[in-house]
């Protein structure tokens, strides 16, 4: 087996980030993870739809929390119940959030400045925008 490739990559754009605006995005990974702190989210891996040069968004929404108080758990619960609204996903029952993974969703999206950690700028959501 040959180990050899031809490639003309000269051509290929970097990834850029995305003005603020409103887009299509579709949902390409979902998964629930744990932070460092011991809280749990879901994170989402969102692409903007017919711009393959735009970088892949991620969006984290925090899960309820029985050691935090009510007010901060209802923040939560409104903010997961914006993502199933716009995900076409129902407000009860035990639901599997991988079942979304293709879906599609519209969201006003800002931009982000680059952090310690992330140094380059990103896009973040700023609002789901739920269909009329």
């Amino acid at each position: 087996m040959t180990s050899i490739l031809e490639l003309n990559l000269q051509d290929i754009p970097d990834l850029e980030i995305a003005p603020p605006d409103e887009y299509e995005l579709i949902l390409k990974s979902v998964e629930i993870k744990e932070s460092k702190s011991g809280g749990k989210y879901i994170n989402l891996g969102l692409d903007f739809i017919g711009q393959p040069n735009i970088q892949r968004l991620f969006h984290v929404v925090m899960l309820p929390d029985a050691s935090l108080d009510d007010d901060v758990n209802l923040k939560r619960k409104r903010r997961i119940k914006a993502l199933y609204e716009v995900l076409d996903i129902p407000l009860s029952g035990e639901v599997d959030l991988a079942d979304s993974i293709g879906n599609t969703l519209w969201a006003f999206v800002g931009e982000q400045e680059g952090t310690a950690q992330y140094p380059e700028p990103s896009n973040n959501i700023k609002r789901f925008v739920t269909p009329a």
